[in-house]
């Protein structure tokens, strides 16, 4: 799947991965917002009364190696169609649920687009019969625009 994709799956808690990652056991996940105890002399010079320094959120990466490191996307792991949610994590079931929530999406997005479309184009008032504002309507006027100056309508005469 694409990193759009494993961005959603990051956002409800899971964890993700790339199969073209040579470390065995690596995973990123992401650390929420959130207060943490100030550590080092740096983090209590900035900490609140209770010693906990505001965090945002960001990725983490469990590393081959066992440990933890924040974790950045490079451009070719933003661009990368080998992304898998880990399967303890998410089943393919609902992995197959958001994909095809993506795509419900992208369908709506174009309708509304179309729609804003259809909402600006001219129309004739055999088809503003039903409509009493005919004289604010900015499609008729557009319109009667077009049928006075032809050439508005694409050069056509």
């Amino acid at each position: 799947m694409k990193f759009s994709v494993a961005l959603y799956a990051l956002e409800e808690g899971r964890k993700v991965t790339r199969t073209g990652w040579n470390g065995k056991g690596q995973f990123v996940y992401l650390v929420p917002a959130d207060k943490y105890p100030a550590k080092t002399d740096a983090a209590k010079s900035i900490a609140d009364e209770n010693g906990l320094v505001s965090y945002r959120p960001y990725f983490a990466l469990r590393t081959a190696q066992g440990d933890v490191s924040t974790w950045v996307p490079s451009v070719s792991d933003c661009l990368a169609d080998d992304w898998e949610v880990l399967e303890e994590d998410s089943p393919k079931e609902e992995e197959q649920e958001v994909k095809a929530a993506i795509d419900e999406l992208a369908e709506l997005a174009a309708m509304a687009f179309i729609l804003d479309l259809v909402k600006k184009a001219p129309v004739s008032p055999e088809k503003c019969e039903k409509c009493s504002k005919k004289d604010k309507c900015e499609r008729y006027a557009k319109y009667l625009k077009e049928q006075k100056n032809p050439k508005d309508k694409g050069g056509k005469k």
